[in-house]
């Protein structure tokens, strides 16, 4: 839920601010009132988030004899259980500013409007509904799939029933498998004994084989069963350049925290491609004494992440970051205008201004 904080929003006048409609003075912890509202600009920070895929095989009863009697080379011997990346994506977020905290201030006869804030006091919206544009992945895992019990002698010979060795009965498996192969071209050929009346017949019929195919097969290759599970690193300082280990994977532990020496690392590098001038204190003072005139934004700078394993690129992009910008007011006068009122939505992930809007 977000806040939304009704105000009249209002420049208490002053020199030549007498027309503004908004007065802004930097957050004190002792001071405040109801008639006036309190906003953080936003620190913006990275997230990282992965998605692994878990996949646990378990051999099939006849595994030592898929290359005598199939012809498989490959049937796995013993259990295992395995871990890939199979998503990683990457984003921003922003959180409070301690030191980019503002009170805004307001009179009782001025234009109704009011301010949105985040749930942690963070500016979104002026006269408008903020919608978010994309949200941080959620951590989750999914289940592993639920299997249907089966009666693997149902289907089987007497001759498999009476068989007294595994290899006899891997044996009149195998012949099966190749019975329902053979049986399977037939149809598809047009040459099967019993016709079908259409399409819809024969491809059931064709099912049905596949899933008989595939049960016996199991018996030589084994059972793989799938789950995913994301994990969301947060909290990476996105303004400091250079290189470092976001965290560590391990293809049979799964993701590992970037200190456990038992996973390999996968490194952030981080890149800033535009950064606003630092200012001299003279110019420092003077830039707050003009900023306090209206609402203050932001005007982010721009970094390059790159995700990397094991020598290769995972993801690369280009992000927004808060603080390697500048800060900026809003012109006093979209507020003062009689008749007309104006909407304004910002990023609560940098502060910067995603749209400006005049309302009839």
């Amino acid at each position: 839920m977000y806040k939304y904080i009704f105000a009249l929003l209002t420049l208490i006048a002053s020199g030549t601010l007498s027309q503004a409609q908004v007065r802004v003075q930097r957050y004190d912890v002792t001071e405040g009132d109801g008639n006036s509202v309190t906003y953080s600009l936003p620190r913006t920070r990275l997230y990282v988030a992965v998605t692994v895929e878990e996949a646990v095989s378990t051999p099939g009863e006849f595994a030592l004899y898929a290359e005598k009697y199939l012809g498989i080379r490959t049937a796995p011997m013993k259990a295992s259980r395995t871990f890939r990346i199979k998503d990683v994506k990457m984003g921003t977020y922003g959180i409070p500013d301690p030191d980019r905290r503002y009170t805004v201030r307001f009179k009782n006869n001025s234009t109704a409007t009011y301010l949105q804030l985040t749930p942690d006091g963070i500016i979104c919206a002026i006269n408008s509904e903020y919608i978010p544009l994309g949200q941080i992945p959620e951590e989750g895992r999914t289940d592993f799939p639920i299997e249907e019990p089966t009666d693997r002698y149902s289907a089987m010979s007497e001759e498999y029933v009476q068989a007294t060795s595994a290899m006899k009965q891997a044996e009149i498996t195998a012949g099966e498998i190749f019975r329902i192969r053979e049986s399977r071209t037939a149809i598809v050929s047009g040459e099967a004994e019993q016709p079908f009346p259409d399409g819809t017949a024969m491809k059931l019929a064709i099912a049905g084989l596949d899933k008989q195919e595939n049960a016996l097969t199991e018996r030589f290759m084994g059972k793989t069963k799938v789950r995913t599970q994301t994990f969301v690193i947060r909290d990476i300082v996105a303004d400091e350049e250079g290189k470092g280990i976001a965290f560590r994977f391990s293809e049979t532990l799964g993701l590992l925290d970037r200190d456990d020496l038992r996973g390999e690392p996968v490194y952030l590098d981080i890149r800033i491609l535009e950064r606003a001038p630092e200012l001299s204190e003279k110019e420092t003072a003077k830039k707050e004494k003009s900023l306090l005139k209206s609402i203050i934004y932001n005007i982010p700078g721009k970094i390059q992440a790159t995700l990397i394993a094991d020598g290769r690129r995972l993801l690369s992009g280009d992000f927004d970051i808060a603080q390697l910008g500048t800060r900026e007011n809003l012109n006093p006068s979209l507020f003062s205008a009689k008749g007309a009122r104006t909407s304004i939505i910002f990023n609560p992930e940098t502060g910067s201004i995603r749209q400006v809007k005049e309302l009839q």
